[in-house]
């Protein structure tokens, strides 16, 4: 292994037999099936015995882990594209049905062997990039083979917390039992028995955050699939149509990056702030910027099929457009 001074790891290569047959295009035809893995370890220090307990732990089990991981992708994939259609058909990102329907959509970029240990084993961050999100790519973090978090690619290296997990809102009883497990025993703090702490009610300011979270997700998945019942009641269980929590995007801004004309109505209707940014942007910016990527013209040489589908989604383009300014967006 070599040390990389900058990002403070040991790296080396290996195969990863399981995950080299998922490839985006045209990359299925250039990159070598080998993959970095990456030993977290600051200032020169060899990798500690959980590091290589882990290691060679997953060595062992190497096949029915990653088996593990991609079933957990496929689920995560499926709920994103529930979550946010528009979103996933605008990228030419189909139906998952099956692990292999993921083949075209992703493709492995490495290992993180991570600092952080439970039970004597360190935590293994396995990163990906997508073709949903080549931005932000995705992760999936792991313990002995159990799933602790999937997400974006910064889950395989970023210190989990239940708040920001986007696996605890989609998985099993069990398996949110076995990672919440996890999650606590990382955050937890380590104090001096008596010593005075702001620390005190993290744990419940932490179920707290988790509980606005998770009210604000399903008041927008009602919002977007129109469910206008379900939103109202959300609403009244405390759900906040302008919280903004991880990543950092409005639900407002959801709606007009998706043309979604009845959800931006409901939500301004709903009291939804018209000043916010996202990223540099407003939501008069944004929404004009939906309207030039769509690019429909009159003119173009499309199937009946194709026309009809570019120009519904202009004219709900422009409508979203028209109902902002109407209701005051600067």
């Amino acid at each position: 292994m070599t040390y990389d001074v900058e990002a403070g790891e040991w790296t080396a290569k290996r195969k990863f037999p399981e995950l080299a047959d998922f490839r985006i295009p045209p990359s299925r035809k250039r990159r070598t099936s080998s993959f970095e893995v990456s030993v977290v370890a600051e200032n020169r220090e060899e990798p500690s015995a959980e590091q290589a307990k882990a290691y060679t732990w997953l060595l062992a089990h190497e096949a029915s882990v990653c088996r593990k991981v991609l079933r957990a992708i496929a689920r995560y994939y499926s709920w994103l594209r529930q979550e946010d259609r528009a979103w996933f058909d605008d990228y030419e990102c189909h139906e998952v049905k099956t692990v292999d329907d993921l083949r075209d959509l992703m493709e492995f970029d490495g290992l993180f062997v991570r600092r952080d240990q439970f039970r004597g084993l360190a935590l293994l961050g396995f990163s990906f990039a997508c073709k949903w999100d080549d931005e932000h790519g995705l992760g999936v973090l792991t313990h002995r083979g159990q799933i602790i978090d999937a997400g974006q690619a910064e889950v395989a290296y970023r210190e989990p917390t239940k708040a920001s997990s986007m696996w605890l809102r989609l998985c099993t009883a069990r398996e949110r039992s076995v990672a919440v497990e996890v999650i606590k025993a990382i955050n937890k703090p380590s104090r001096r028995r008596g010593q005075p702490s702001g620390e005190r009610g993290r744990g419940e300011a932490e179920e707290a955050d988790a509980l606005r979270v998770i009210l604000h997700d399903r008041l927008v998945s009602a919002v977007l699939r129109g469910d206008r019942k379900g939103a109202e009641k959300l609403l009244q269980q405390g759900a906040d149509i302008n919280f903004v929590g991880w990543p950092g995007v409005p639900a407002l801004f959801k709606a007009v990056g998706d043309s979604n004309v009845e959800a931006v109505r409901w939500m301004i209707d709903a009291g939804a702030a018209l000043d916010v940014e996202c990223f540099g942007s407003t939501l008069l910016e944004k929404a004009r910027s939906k309207i030039e990527t769509i690019g429909w013209r009159p003119d173009l040489r499309l199937r009946a099929d194709q026309r009809e589908h570019y120009e519904s989604w202009h004219n709900r383009a422009v409508e979203v457009l028209r109902i902002l300014e109407a209701a005051g967006a600067r």
